[in-house]
């Protein structure tokens, strides 16, 4: 995906570029903290519904998380056991 950015924005990216991985990290996650304060989606409306979705299926730690928990789960698939119950 490409984007157009403002100035200040390009000089954000550039200035993180120069910052140490452990405190890039905090910044992602603090951005990401802050942005699902604001996210406004309800269950009662399927169209924000799909947008946080859209949103989620964006943000690589969550798309991280969800495939770790896929691998971790991925041996019980197989287990013969029934999902019934």
């Amino acid at each position: 995906m490409t984007m157009d950015l403002y100035p200040r924005e390009a000089k954000l990216i550039e200035l993180l570029r120069t910052l140490p991985a452990r405190t890039v990290e905090e910044v992602t996650d603090f951005a990401a903290y802050k942005a699902s304060r604001i996210a406004d989606w309800s269950y009662d409306d399927p169209a924000s519904c799909a947008a946080a979705w859209a949103r989620a299926a964006e943000d690589p730690v969550f798309v991280n998380e969800v495939q770790a928990i896929q691998r971790e789960f991925s041996v019980t698939e197989g287990d013969g056991l029934s999902e019934d119950y």
